[in-house]
């Protein structure tokens, strides 16, 4: 699976899919249901699809009071963490510090 260095903005998610920074795609945090990457042209020339707002905003994933004063009471101990607290949630995480495969790769110099 190919990575993309990105960046989060006031404009949204902002992915470089060509490693010379000088072309961005887009993908808007206030479109619903779905985000469209943005330009259409380089997204497509790029691979990029467009996305289920949930995968890119933590607020499009409901959590019941329980589930998270289960885990705030339980934190401090990780291993009576005793669920996950968003499984629907894959994280963006920086290169090399990756747990699980992601389409996007950390910017380190945004």
């Amino acid at each position: 699976m190919t990575t993309h260095p990105y960046d989060i903005s006031d404009e949204g998610l902002i992915v470089w899919p060509y490693s010379h920074f000088e072309s961005a795609v887009r993908y808007p945090l206030d479109d619903q249901p779905t985000s469209s990457p943005r330009p259409r042209s380089l997204a497509r020339a790029a691979g990029l699809p467009p996305l289920p707002l949930a995968a890119l905003v933590y607020q499009e994933h409901p959590l019941a009071w329980e589930n998270w004063r289960s885990y705030w009471d339980t934190e401090q101990n990780i291993a009576a963490i005793p669920i996950r607290l968003l499984p629907d949630v894959e994280l963006l995480h920086p290169a090399g510090k990756r747990r699980h495969s992601s389409v996007f790769q950390h910017n380190p110099q945004g």
